[in-house]
């Protein structure tokens, strides 16, 4: 049972996660791979099965708990493009490209991360602000970002 709640939180990651932590990576491959054990072959392998689920558990808490930025390949409107990305944890990201050009807003689902483009003026440059100052680079100020409740 604690291994079917755990795999629910995998799409939940955003994937730089998974190449960045190889703790994280290996035991979301253990989860994986005991999906399909045996009865038999579940019960020999369950203190390595519960390793699993505790290191995903862990891991997904402590990305849970401060902002990442990122930098990032996203498909925006049918172009590629090199943007950086503020994770809040699992609620929420925003993404904007250097030039100011790309607003994007991600959230989680069962299915991944999903970005949507901003259309609206000025949230590029505000995003980037937004990163300048999570990041440390820029002055503190409030940086306002269109927020979506889901």
């Amino acid at each position: 049972t604690a291994e079917g709640e755990a795999r629910q939180i995998l799409p939940l990651l955003p994937e730089f996660l998974l190449t960045e932590n190889t703790k994280l990576a290996a035991a979301v491959e253990a989860l994986k791979s005991s999906a399909d054990l045996s009865p038999d072959e579940q019960r020999k392998g369950l203190s390595k099965r519960l390793s699993a689920v505790v290191a995903v558990l862990t891991e997904a808490e402590q990305f849970q708990q401060r902002a990442w930025v990122r930098d990032e390949r996203r498909e925006v409107e049918g172009k590629d493009r090199l943007v950086t990305t503020i994770y809040f944890g699992l609620s929420a990201a925003y993404s904007a490209d250097e030039a100011g050009s790309v607003a994007l807003r991600g959230w989680p689902g069962p299915e991944g991360w999903q970005f949507e483009p901003l259309k609206e003026p000025g949230v590029p440059d505000d995003i980037l602000s937004l990163i300048e100052v999570a990041s440390g680079r820029g002055e503190i100020q409030f940086v306002e970002v269109p927020v979506q409740l889901r």
